[in-house]
This record gives structure tokens, C-alpha cells and sequence, in this order.
């Protein structure tokens, strides 16, 4: 009697397997190839939310297709996988997806363990969308407490004032927006270990300059020299317009960033006195 052998994957040990699936996953580091998006999965979540690799960290030259073609292999190996594959991609959100509801009603197909394996999400929309982070997320990256992010990249989109005679205004406006946008979202997130805020053509570096300023200094006002956010900053080499970005450090075992009084001594100066930070007092 023919007996059934199981394929020599699925022998070795699962240690092992996942290593492998870890490395089929991981996008290669290069510069020359396109950004790229696996918008054709079958799976669910594709359709909820498209992922795509982080445009300036990860350019990969294998399709997502391709890599994702290892989950149709079986069943065992799609149970196996499938989450670890998810938790690895960068899932993209646009305009209004940035408000809880509309996030809820994207991700409504998804189950619950799909939804909480998600660690990587990226939100494109004009500063008037971003405004739901403070206003409607209540502390939670989306308002969903099933969420638990390592990184939310959010890069701002140029307002259409630009094109207008108040141009300047319109900038000084929306850069004031946003750093308030930014710092009220920062004292209170939660389920989030880093924030990526890029600069993809959005302003000016004047512009660009005011908005991390505006945000250290809220923060400064806020909770001092240490208010448990920690920031670094830096510029994407090689692109004519933009290309500034800062992080935000939340995980308090992170080892990575300054703390809020640092930045203000470099934007202040070295050997410049802080000024106090300016708390309101409770309202009764």
C-alpha cells in the first residue's frame, strides 16, 4: 500500500521554516526599482487596505506577487504564514480612511486576528484629514483598540492654496495645523512604538522647520524636558523637492531618538537658556 510522505519543507523544524518565511517575506534593499503593491492577493486584506513597501526604506525587485505566491503553496503552509506575511507589509490608507469610521468600514471584512497582526500602516491625506488623529482617534492609532503598531508613517499632502496669491498664509496656516495636529496626537498615543513624518513635497524647508518646531515647542509646553516622546530628524538624500522627515519615539524601552529638551536646545541654540515650559492650568 502507497503510503502518503510528506514533503521535505514541511519535515524540518518550524524554527526553521519560519526563518525561511521571514526571509521570503523581507523586501531587498534597493534604490532602483519602483515602489511596489500587491493589490491582486486573493486574501482579504488586500482589498481592506493595499500594502506597499515603504517608498524611500524598501524598494524590492521580487513582485509581492511572488513573494506572496509561497502562501498558495498548502494549507499548512498559508496557516503557517499567512500572519507573519501581513505583519511585514506596510499597509497604505488615503483621505478620508484616515477617520475611524471610515478605517472601521475598510477593515470590517477582516477578522480580528488579521486586524491586530497589522504592525505597519502608512496614511497619505491633506492636513484637514490628519486633523481626525487628534480629534477622533481618542489615544488609539485609528481609534481601534485592536491595533498595535510598530510604525505609522504619515506623510502630509500639499494643500490646494498653493496655486492661490495667499500662498504664504495658506503655508503658515497649514503648518500651524499640523504641529498642533501632531503634538495633541503625541501626548496621548497609545498601541504605537514609532511615528514617521515625512516631508514628500508637502512645503518648503522654511515651512517644514515650523511644523517640528511647533511640535517640540507644544511638547516642550506640555510635559518639560522629558515627557516620555522622543524625537530624531533627518533628510532622504537625492530628491529635488522635500525629502525632511522626523521620528517619534513612544516605547519606553526605546533606546532611539532626544528627548524634547534636547531639541529644544538645538533649535534655541547651544548655551541658550530653556524657557519654562508654559502648562495651562486646569479647568474646573
Amino acid at each position: 500500500m502507497a503510503s502518503t510522505i510528506p514533503t521535505s519543507f514541511l519535515t524540518i523544524p518550524c524554527e526553521l521554516r519560519n526563518s525561511i518565511y521571514i526571509h521570503v517575506f523581507t523586501p531587498t534593499l534597493t534604490r532602483t526599482s519602483p515602489p511596489i503593491t500587491a493589490d491582486t492577493s486573493p486574501d482579504p486584506i488586500a482589498q481592506a487596505l493595499k500594502p506597499q513597501y515603504d517608498h524611500d526604506a524598501f524598494k524590492s525587485e521580487r513582485s509581492p506577487d511572488g513573494q506572496l505566491q509561497v502562501l498558495r503553496t498548502c494549507r499548512q503552509i498559508h496557516n503557517e504564514a499567512h500572519l507573519l506575511a501581513q505583519s511585514m507589509a506596510s499597509f497604505h490608507v488615503v483621505g478620508e480612511a484616515s477617520h475611524p469610521d471610515a478605517f472601521r468600514e475598510q477593515i470590517s471584512q477582516l477578522r480580528s486576528t488579521k486586524v491586530s497582526a497589522i504592525r505597519n500602516i502608512t496614511i497619505t491625506a491633506r492636513i484637514s484629514k490628519l486633523r481626525a488623529m487628534n480629534e477622533a482617534w481618542a489615544g488609539l492609532p485609528f481609534g481601534n483598540p485592536s491595533l498595535f503598531l510598530d510604525v505609522l508613517t504619515v506623510v502630509p499632502k500639499r494643500p490646494d492654496a498653493i496655486y492661490s496669491a495667499y500662498a504664504d498664509i495658506a503655508y503658515h496656516a497649514q503648518a500651524h495645523t499640523l504641529a498642533h495636529t501632531f503634538a495633541e496626537t503625541f501626548k496621548g498615543l497609545r498601541n504605537v512604538r514609532t511615528v514617521v513624518v515625512k516631508n514628500e513635497g508637502c512645503f518648503n524647508e522654511f515651512f517644514w522647520g515650523l511644523v517640528y518646531k511647533g511640535v517640540i515647542f507644544r511638547l516642550w509646553n506640555w510635559g518639560g524636558f522629558s515627557c516620555g516622546v522622543r524625537f530624531d530628524e533627518g533628510e532622504t538624500e537625492g530628491q529635488e523637492e522635500g525629502g525632511q522627515w522626523f521620528r517619534v519615539w513612544f516605547s519606553d524601552d526605546a533606546r532611539g531618538g532626544n528627548d524634547v529638551g534636547h531639541e529644544m536646545h538645538k533649535i534655541l541654540g547651544e548655551g541658550k537658556i530653556l524657557p519654562e515650559p508654559v502648562v495651562p492650568a486646569p479647568i474646573f
